[in-house]
């Protein structure tokens, strides 16, 4: 009987199979980053960022009462609220996960992230935020409103 040889191939080319693995670890690898981020912000929330200015002077005659707005101070971003007597500033970011809160007028500032509802004051009347938010100095000198030092 005569021996015969056949050729063994060295390497499949990379087919179907390979591309789906690399295709589900790439999703595996995005769907575990997403879950992990808001744990990791959670535990390690960002630090003050250095630079800016320490105040911001708004015209007075452009914040109608009822009306708010976000200032930069130091790098971060601050909440002005013009009420019908006062001025109040809050810092803009939940103390929950940094999400920007938002003034829905009548006295209440919302997080659209968590849902988390804060007074006038700052302070947490519902939701999972564990601290209120930071308040600012506010003076009007001059025909503007000063926030800041």
């Amino acid at each position: 009987m005569e021996e015969t040889s056949i050729p063994i191939p060295s390497d499949p080319p990379a087919g179907r199979r390979r591309f789906l693995s690399v295709a589900m670890g790439a999703v595996t690898a995005v769907f575990s980053a997403s879950l992990l981020y808001p744990l990791f912000r959670f535990l390690w929330p960002p630090r003050n960022k250095p630079g800016g200015r320490d105040h911001v002077g708004i015209p007075l005659e452009e914040m109608l009462v009822g009306q708010s707005r976000v200032v930069a101070i130091e790098g971060e971003p601050v909440l002005v609220i013009r009420e019908q007597n006062r001025v109040v500033a809050l810092s803009a970011v939940c103390t929950h996960l940094g999400c920007l809160v938002k003034y829905k007028g009548e006295g209440v500032i919302d997080c659209p992230c968590h849902e988390s509802i804060f007074d006038m004051s700052g302070n947490v009347r519902r939701g999972v935020a564990p601290r209120p938010l930071a308040s600012y100095t506010v003076r009007t000198v001059g025909g503007q409103i000063v926030v800041g030092s």
